[in-house]
């Protein structure tokens, strides 16, 4: 392949012609040159911890011979966009609108020919139509499930349900600037102390497992349990209701009222 079959466009986030959903999340890379057939070299207005995560991940490949005879206006409602072309150890067979996705295996890929012959993707129009399908057994997989959901597949012997570690990551953040002033710290939240007390005042176990039931863990901090890097035994601020009460009195945080409440 020479240098000139290697070519990049970038368009416009203000062209909304093909309506991508990650169109505005690209908008720091500038352009895109290729010195020579195996090298492509992303230009960006400024650096980002995530620039290579945009260039790799948000802008697929497009093979060439496929679309360069289609103007960018017409991709969405052309046949190629119905019959896509990979790399991958899959190849596409079908796809049913609203309805199904197949894939059959390439057995003659370079890194070999995947574990299963075919795979189809079944379309649901929300959750619950999914849900059924997996339970009547029409489906064989079924990623979502949601912590109400794990009682049920355990009543039916030819379900399992496996965990692994998640990217997800949900937290409640504390507002440390001053809303009417932000060059001013919170006039609460911005007391370290008070943090930490509020932060000993709440059982973090006990509100995942309310909401997840087993399928999530409390954070280690602001990290992510699927790293590999996570250390499992990373200190946290313990939930202690004592301590917690101890800082919020040296605070000036008293009980003032019979129920309870602090002022």
């Amino acid at each position: 392949m020479h240098s000139s079959d290697v070519r990049f466009t970038l368009l416009s986030t203000r062209d909304s012609t093909l309506g991508s959903p990650v169109a505005a999340l690209i908008t720091n890379i500038d352009s895109v040159s290729t010195p020579d057939s195996a090298t492509a070299v992303f230009w960006f207005h400024k650096r980002t911890p995530q620039q290579f995560y945009d260039a790799t991940y948000q802008l697929p490949i497009m093979p060439e011979h496929v679309w360069k005879g289609i103007e960018p206006a017409a991709w969405r409602a052309s046949d190629a966009a119905k019959h896509p072309v990979g790399s991958g150890q899959f190849r596409f067979v079908r796809w049913t609108p609203r309805a199904a996705v197949e894939v059959a295996a390439d057995t003659a890929n370079y890194r070999g020919a995947p574990k299963l012959s075919r795979v189809v993707w079944s379309v649901a129009t929300d959750f619950n139509t999914a849900l059924t399908r997996f339970l009547s057994a029409e489906t064989d997989f079924f990623e979502v499930l949601r912590p109400e959901n794990i009682s049920e597949v355990a009543k039916h012997p030819n379900l399992r349900v496996k965990t692994y570690r998640g990217l997800a990551y949900l937290f409640a953040q504390f507002n440390l600037r001053d809303p009417a002033n932000r060059a001013r710290p919170h006039p609460i939240f911005g007391d370290r102390e008070l943090r930490r007390a509020l932060t000993m005042a709440t059982d973090r176990a006990a509100i995942v497992r309310s909401v997840y039931d087993t399928v999530a863990l409390p954070a280690l901090g602001p990290t992510v349990r699927a790293y590999p890097t996570t250390d499992p035994n990373l200190a946290q601020i313990p939930f202690d209701l004592p301590r917690a009460r101890q800082i919020l009195d040296s605070l000036g945080w008293r009980v003032t009222s019979s129920d309870g409440m602090r002022s």
